[in-house]
């Protein structure tokens, strides 16, 4: 008869004062990094492109790949984890971010709930994406699909009226992938 060994993996779920430690740090940290690296990239496009289309490069390509980073950063690190768990971290993360930006344009630039509530939770469900490649390690690969819708979202804005119908369509299916991908997620420890 064999011994086998077997070795207990505890798993760790995130409590709720760890839940809300990344809704505070999507919020402030993730919101300072990405403040200060696209003031930093303003201050270069600027110089190398000038006027209105150095604007749109800034907004659509820079800020895209700014944020999505800055949101998922602190789950790169994370270990004895589920993919749920990270999913979720992510999420609150976003959310947090999102949640700054919403009272930045609605209560600074009278921008309309109607329009910011949802890009609030774009920004969560966009970070949940990035997430899913972390717990997949494929972190490049969602990271980029996550950058595509942003930089789609944001592009849209530029040209008014069609927003309305591209971005909340790019909104929707960030949306429906995230929704996705955490029910392809488990409960199963991260290696």
């Amino acid at each position: 008869m064999e011994k086998t060994s077997t070795t207990t993996i505890l798993l760790h779920h995130p409590g709720l004062l760890e839940m809300a430690s990344y809704l505070i740090q999507g919020f402030i940290v993730s919101v300072a990094i990405s403040v200060f690296l696209e003031t930093l990239a303003k201050d270069y496009v600027a110089v190398a492109i000038p006027g209105l289309f150095g604007y749109i490069i800034l907004v659509s390509f820079f800020a895209p790949l700014i944020e999505e980073f800055t949101k998922v950063f602190p789950l790169l690190y994370r270990h004895a984890e589920t993919e749920k768990s990270i999913i979720k971290l992510g999420f609150l993360s976003g959310l947090g971010f999102g949640f700054a930006e919403f009272a930045l344009y609605t209560f600074s630039f009278n921008a309309p709930i109607v329009i910011r509530l949802p890009e609030m939770f774009f920004h969560a469900a966009n970070t949940s994406i990035v997430a899913y490649g972390v717990t997949r390690q494929q972190f490049s690969k969602y990271y980029l699909v996550a950058v595509l819708f942003h930089f789609a979202n944001n592009f849209l804005t530029f040209f008014g009226d069609i927003w309305y119908i591209g971005g909340f369509g790019v909104i929707a299916l960030t949306f429906y992938l995230a929704w996705k991908f955490y029910g392809k997620s488990s409960d199963s420890y991260l290696k």
